[in-house]
């Protein structure tokens, strides 16, 4: 299997949703929420990525505590994974879930998740079955694990070169072009994730578009 992506915290997650999830997007109020914030922690947290050969399924979620959550060694994150489906694993403290909340983490913010193009979900599966089937598109899960440095503000580097630029000294690695000022490379994390959000966002509805037209001109 591939090796489990950075580690993010429930913080971290609960930060980023809205700003790859900006108002106006379809679906939001699913993509958003406490409950989405959680499964996309779980996800993350055991590596389900498209193509990883893991899967996520809803106990993921609501078997998730607070202890295990904070433990970001790739042993215990596995072990969580593949244990968690067991009925006689035991996972130390309390669950942010109850085992009814699986209806709503599946019907509503997977299937929101999925309608958006973050998740893929398993179609090889007979509905009946208990396996899990859902997993993070790749370029989904590459937004959320771009980690904020310094609580979410710019690089030192980059602000060592604003400092440069206001004394009238030339910052390392600027380049000027004819055809304008190209905007740096080491713009703010933030910013950076919000141009790739508003990329992955208008990006998967045009797909759909060109899906539905396909579909409708066959």
């Amino acid at each position: 299997m591939a090796a489990l992506p950075p580690f993010v915290t429930r913080e971290q997650v609960l930060e980023r949703l809205p700003i790859i999830f900006p108002e106006g997007t379809p679906n939001r109020t699913y993509c958003v929420r406490e409950l989405a914030v959680s499964t996309v922690f779980a996800a993350l947290y055991i590596g389900a990525i498209d193509g990883s050969g893991r899967y996520l399924g809803p106990v993921h979620v609501y078997r998730m505590t607070d202890e295990q959550a904070s433990k970001s060694d790739k042993v215990e994150r596995e072990s969580y994974a593949e244990g968690v489906l067991r009925r006689n694993f035991r996972v130390s403290g309390t669950r942010w879930y109850a085992d009814n909340t699986r209806e709503p983490i599946r019907d509503e913010t997977l299937r929101g998740l999925v309608a958006i193009g973050a998740v893929v979900r398993r179609e090889d599966l007979p509905t009946t079955s208990g396996n899990p089937r859902y997993a993070l598109k790749p370029d989904f899960a590459a937004l959320m694990a771009a980690i904020y440095r310094r609580q979410r503000g710019c690089p030192r580097s980059v602000r060592r070169g604003r400092r440069r630029r206001a004394k009238g000294r030339a910052a390392p690695g600027t380049r000027i072009l004819r055809a304008g000022v190209r905007r740096s490379r080491s713009a703010c994390p933030a910013e950076r994730i919000r141009s790739r959000s508003h990329q992955f966002v208008h990006g998967n509805a045009r797909c759909r578009q060109r899906s539905h037209s396909s579909a409708a001109a066959g």
